[in-house]
């Protein structure tokens, strides 16, 4: 509860210090809320008439504006007026406005503005609506003159509205001069009207500084499960736990002549006995000595929204401990990737120096698969042959041992296995087709479950040093 209010307050902070606008998307950097939080809470906003919004090329720029609700004007109002939308076209009006310009109601609505006999003396009467259709608050003088009468002095008030469905709309409020100079009643009633529809959300209810309710709008009476004459000149008390009573009490004993306005949640029970959230804009009334004369309190049914702020959470812990798991499964998988390259790097290491000694030792490797084809040729057996690697690659050990051996190559791979390393007298069959006479060390090897049969021999004309032992105390 308190998150999703503070983070209202902070959009309302941070669009009060760019009265240009801002986009979602920058809104979501700055307050460091998502995209899709801050697309509702600007709705909200929006429904509710604190905030407007404009295009600016391919972005939508959101501002702080105030503007009435267009369906408390109709409940609350007692002076002629219009709703006109923003193709300037009336949407709605009441009797005492067709009384006014002697046109039935049924005329009025849907007819454009600008066709109906009301006119602004500064003569720019679609200035006047166009400001008031941006979210500019004007009174200007003018002049009605109906069908069938004389020509009428009147104030005329443009009033920024919203519609419920978010798109912004005017209202113009007829006020007439004569009346409002005969009697200060008159006027402080007007000037009452004007800041409950300034405040109207959803419900409504004025009361007196003990609480006795005053004026309840049916939408309220309807949640509540109660009629007007229920509620009317009784203590206005919703149902609610004692620590929100206090809070209650303890938030409209803040209200000041300074500070007259502030907002509050809390979850009551309503009149088909569910618990719903509400959030209400509490405003002090207070006379010319700034003595306490009432309260007027709007509020709007925020469950659906505290529900999805809910879930949201929910979403965002269970998302904190995904993250949290594939974190610690991407460590353990790159300890473990480490620690193969690491086994890799030694292994490779290994196998240069296994190659650096198979090519550099005395005796001459060859190495055969099962099928007798010759898979591994070092470099003194290339010497000793007279062929490149690539040449003897997958070539029959046939190739360099063309003959003496009495046994098939299979044959061989047995005896090995059965009887173990052998050595035979035979010859060499070179590069350029001269025979090299050498004895054969041949071996069984088994690697990675694949059998294969290494021959080993030297070249007899390789010249190889005896090492002399030296005395350690020669006399």
């Amino acid at each position: 509860m308190e998150r999703y209010q503070d983070d209202i307050a902070r959009i309302r902070d941070l669009l009060r210090e760019h009265a240009s606008g801002m986009s979602i998307t920058d809104i979501a950097e700055q307050v460091h809320i998502s995209r899709n939080s801050v697309g509702k809470y600007l709705d909200i906003l929006q429904i509710q008439g604190s905030v407007d919004a404009y295009k600016a090329g391919t972005s939508k720029l959101y501002f702080l504006s105030s503007r009435l609700p267009s369906h408390a004007i109709p409940e609350v109002c007692t002076r002629p007026f219009l709703l006109i939308d923003k193709e300037e076209f009336v949407t709605d009006t009441n009797r005492q406005m067709a009384e006014l310009l002697a046109i039935p109601k049924e005329r009025i609505v849907g007819k454009e503005f600008a066709s109906l006999p009301i006119k602004v003396r500064e003569a720019r009467g679609k200035q006047t609506l166009w400001g008031a259709l941006r979210g500019t608050s004007i009174r200007v003088q003018g002049t009605i003159r109906p069908e069938n009468g004389e020509p009428k002095a009147a104030s005329l008030i443009f009033e920024p509205i919203v519609y419920e469905n978010g798109r912004p709309g005017a209202a113009l409020i007829v006020e007439d001069p004569q009346s409002r100079a005969a009697t200060k009643d008159i006027a402080g009633a007007f000037s009452d009207i004007l800041a409950l529809l300034d405040d109207e959300i959803e419900y409504v209810v004025r009361c007196t500084p003990d609480g006795t309710i005053r004026f309840v709008n049916e939408t309220y009476c309807a949640a509540a499960g109660k009629t007007k004459e229920d509620m009317m000149n009784r203590p206005f008390r919703p149902l609610v736990s004692a620590e929100d009573a206090g809070r209650i009490r303890d938030h409209l004993a803040q209200l000041s002549v300074q500070q007259p306005v502030a907002w509050i949640e809390l979850r009551a029970v309503m009149g088909g006995g569910e618990v719903r959230w509400q959030r209400w804009k509490d405003r002090a009334l207070f006379d010319d000595r700034g003595r306490l004369t009432g309260y007027q309190s709007c509020g709007i049914d925020i469950t659906d929204l505290m529900e999805l702020k809910q879930e949201i959470a929910a979403a965002e812990e269970r998302v904190d401990e995904m993250v949290k798991k594939k974190t610690e499964e991407l460590r353990s998988t790159n300890r473990q990737l480490y620690a193969e390259l690491s086994a890799r790097e030694k292994t490779d290491h290994r196998l240069m120096e296994v190659q650096f000694l198979l090519n550099n030792g005395a005796d001459a490797v060859i190495l055969a698969d099962r099928n007798g084809h010759i898979q591994i040729v070092n470099e003194r057996a290339q010497d000793l042959l007279g062929y490149r690697e690539e040449e003897l690659l997958d070539q029959p050990l046939s190739t360099v041992i063309p003959s003496g051996l009495s046994d098939s190559f299979s044959d061989l791979i047995e005896r090995l296995k059965d009887s173990g390393p052998m050595k035979a007298r035979l010859s060499l069959a070179t590069k350029n087709g001269t025979q090299i006479p050498a004895e054969v060390l041949f071996l069984f090897l088994q690697y990675l479950g694949e059998d294969f049969v290494g021959c080993f021999t030297r070249d007899a004309a390789m010249k190889v040093h005896d090492f002399a032992m030296v005395e350690d105390n020669p006399r």
